[in-house]
Order: structure tokens, then sequence, then C-alpha cells
């Protein structure tokens, strides 16, 4: 079965007895040498696979599961459950010979929290060789849960879970992980979750909550004096705070992440050039552009953008076909605009980001200057203009000039074109066909208003 979405992780059958209310402890309903008449057993799927996997089901979204469970009662009664729903979910499920299929029995009496009983069974030799690359074919995305209840994920500092990541990410799926909070004086709550997460979040996608949220429920957990949960909680946010930048618009974004963080560029122009390569075979004639963004200096390309271009040569030599491709970059920081000439060594076009290329050459946040000072200032005539409205030509403009004709002393033919709101402005637009830009990209409302810009820009410079 192949769905755009993968659910794996752990599995189990969860055993809900029927308790009556409990008047003060656990306990008290479980005295030694007693025997408790209770009521009807539920039996149900537990754990990240059927439920996030069930959920995303039930909501209408195709989604293929990937689990362990044994040849033995518990495990058939896992599989018909999930048969129950879609005979397909049961697909991707792993029959593991010889073993116990997990279960936890679940003890929630009416008035008092839950208390599990957790066998993991098969889980524990759920290994990253378990989800085949066969089985990633068709899906965008790889949702992984509760490796704390799974051992060879969380052994050897997690070296497993990151093999795992680290191949789904270069197979060009987003990857998520979901954690579960194992007990605290078992093998797994002795792990130093930091440093496993530190090898492995590099290739996960979706992980952490805000910082927001965790400094909220930190502070409400330490206000109401409640301890359980609280040391888990401050160590997340120890981590978020640790990757939290006080501005991340010049912070680790653009190729910089991709520098940081390699596989995620590699994992996007795989995907790009898989894509380009199947269309081509399906008939099509495409024409990838791959543009790297926010390139401040040459040294950048030269860093990321030959393992790229590998990249692009090495599928298409899998995939048996040739494609027309360009690598270029995004013009957005004032030095790569005075520096032009050098960047045009390797990228083979320009689009100028103009909304941060205004940002940086003003020195404003758009979105304060907006809310506090720039309507006072086109008030005042400071500004003739909102320059995140209409391109200011004196400064940012004449950045943009001088970067075309640097690049195009070294590279001839150099495609330059914009991207931003400035591309659906008329002023932004003539300014643009001035300079020598070969297109303007703006958002489709605008697409009208800028085609008569632009014919009107063509006329009025003849």
């Amino acid at each position: 079965m192949e769905a755009p979405l993968i659910v794996a992780g752990h599995v189990c059958l969860d055993i809900i007895p029927t308790l009556p209310d409990a008047q003060a402890r656990l306990s008290d309903l479980l005295p030694p040498g007693g025997m408790l008449q209770v009521g009807p057993v539920v039996l149900s799927t537990g754990g990240a696979v059927p439920n996030t996997g069930l959920a995303l089901h039930r909501l209408g979204v195709p989604v293929r599961l990937m689990g362990k469970v044994a040849d033995d009662g518990f495990g058939r009664v896992i599989l018909d459950i999930l048969r129950g729903y879609d005979p397909a979910l049961a697909d991707g499920m792993l029959v593991a010979p010889g073993e116990h299929s997990s279960y936890t029995v679940i003890l929630s009496a009416p008035g008092l929290d839950r208390t599990f009983l957790h066998y993991p069974g098969p889980n524990d030799t759920f290994c990253a060789a378990d989800v085949p690359d066969a089985g990633l074919d068709g899906a965008r995305l790889f949702h992984f849960g509760y490796p704390p209840l799974m051992r060879r994920m969380y052994l050897d500092d997690g070296r497993e879970l990151e093999t795992l990541f680290r191949r789904v990410r270069a197979r060009g799926l987003v990857t998520s992980l979901d954690l579960t909070r194992p007990d605290p004086d078992s093998e797994a709550g002795r792990v130093d979750w930091p440093a496993l997460l530190a090898r492995a979040l590099p290739h996960v996608d979706v992980f952490l909550p805000s910082l927001e949220d965790l400094l909220t429920e930190v502070a409400t957990l330490k206000a109401k004096g409640i301890t359980e949960g609280l040391t888990e909680k401050q160590q997340m946010l120890d981590i978020v705070q640790g990757m939290h930048e006080s501005n991340p618009m010049m912070g680790l974004r653009g190729i910089r992440l991709g520098i940081v963080y390699p596989d995620i560029m590699k994992m996007q122009v795989r995907a790009i050039f898989e894509a380009a390569c199947d269309a081509k075979l399906n008939g099509f004639d495409p024409h990838p552009e791959v543009m790297i963004p926010l390139t401040g200096h040459v040294n950048e390309l030269k860093e990321v953008q030959p393992t790229l271009v590998k990249i692009a040569k090495d599928v298409m030599a899998e995939k048996g076909v040739e494609v027309s491709y360009k690598f270029g970059t995004m013009i957005e920081i004032p030095r790569a605009a005075v520096t032009a000439g050098e960047i045009a060594e390797y990228a083979e076009f320009f689009s100028f980001g103009t909304n941060d290329l205004t940002q940086m050459t003003f020195g404003y946040s758009r979105d304060d200057a907006e809310r506090t000072f720039l309507g006072v200032y086109v008030e005042k005539g400071i500004l003739e203009k909102n320059p995140f409205q209409q391109l200011d030509r004196e400064g940012v403009g004449l950045l943009m000039k001088k970067a075309v004709e640097d690049g195009r002393r070294v590279r001839p033919n150099l495609e330059v074109g914009i991207c931003g709101e400035h591309g659906g402005d008329p002023s932004s637009i003539e300014w643009c066909h001035i300079i020598g830009n070969n297109y303007v990209s703006c958002s489709p409302f605008r697409v009208p208003l800028a085609r008569l810009a632009a014919a009107q820009a063509a006329l009025k410079h003849k």
C-alpha cells in the first residue's frame, strides 16, 4: 500500500479492565492477597502507530502503518483491529516469529490518574532495517513515535534512530518525531536523552514545541508546585532555548542552514530532480532551476553547490534520463549585491529577494517598521513611499543595478529576476526593466497588473 504519509514506531495491545470507583488510592483497590471484582475488559490498539495513524485515517488521510508484532494471540488481535478500519492498514506491519507481542495493562479507576503496566515485546527489536526503502516509495512524510519505548532505538546513544532518520531524509521525505516519557527508573529513563536527541534531530524536520509553549508549561508547573514532569519539561526548554535565535531573520536560515545541516538541501535537490526526471519520462519537458537562498559570500556557494550538482547528476543517472537544469541564487543581502561578479562565477541565474534586500539595506524589520514608524515616515515625507511596497531606486535599486552589471560581465547570458511583493508594483517593474531584468515574479492576483506595467515600461524605454 502506497500512501503519502507513513506512521512508524511503537505499537501494542491496550488491555483496559473496567475498575470500580476508587475512594483514595489505587492501592486501596488492590490489597495484597485480595480479589477485586471488575467489569468487562476493553481491548484496543495502543502506541504511536495506531494512535497517530488511525486518527489520520479517520480524518481521511491516506496513511501507511509500520510497526512490529509477534505471531501470537495478541499480535493477531492488533492486526485484526487495524484491518477492521481498513484491510490495507495492516499491510506494512511486521510479524516477528517466536516473540511475544507488546501489551499495556491500563488501570484507570474513576477519579484517579491512570497506571500503565507495559511490556515492550517486539518494539525492543525494531530497527532501521525494519523500514525498507521500498516501503518509502510514494511517501512524502515520515512520522516516527515513541523511541523511549523501543530499546534498539535508544541504545548506543541513539545511533539506530539516527541511521533511520538519515536514510529516510535522504529519500526526500519530511520527517517528524514524537516522544513519550519512559519510566524514570527503567533503562530508557537513565538514557542521556539530550545527547541522543543532539545526534538524531539534525535529520528531523518536525519535533520541538514552541519556546513560548514550553516557557508557559514550565512556569505553570513551578507556580503550582508540581514536580512530576518538571525535570523533563525543563530539559526540553533548555534544548529549545539553545536553538533559539534573537534575530532569526539574520540567523540560521537559507544557505547557512544547508551548510550546518547539509542533508536538508540534499533532500530538497534530490526531490526536485527525481520529480523532473519522472516528468521527462512521462513525456514532459521540465527545466528545473534550483535557487539557493540567502547567499552572502561566494565561498558559501563553493561549499554547497558542487555537492548539489553531483546529486542532480546521480539522480539523472539512476533514472536513465537527462534534463536541462541551472543552479542559481537569491540576492537578498547587500554584500551579495556588491560582490555579484564573484557569485556569478558559480550562480547561473540571480533572483533578487527584494523583501529581505530592502530590510537589510534599510536596517528595518518589516513587521516592526510597518507596525510602528513607517506610516509616520511616509506621512511626514521622510520617505516618499513605503519601500516594502515600492522599490527604493536610489538605494536598493542601485544595489540591484550594480549586481546585474557585475554579474553579466562574468556571465553575459545571466538570467535575472525578482521575487517579492515588488514584482506586482508598476514603478518597481519599470526599474527592473531599466536595469535589464528578464522577469518579475509576483502573486497570482497581481499578474494582470504586472503584465500591463511590463508592457508600458517596454514601450516607454524603447
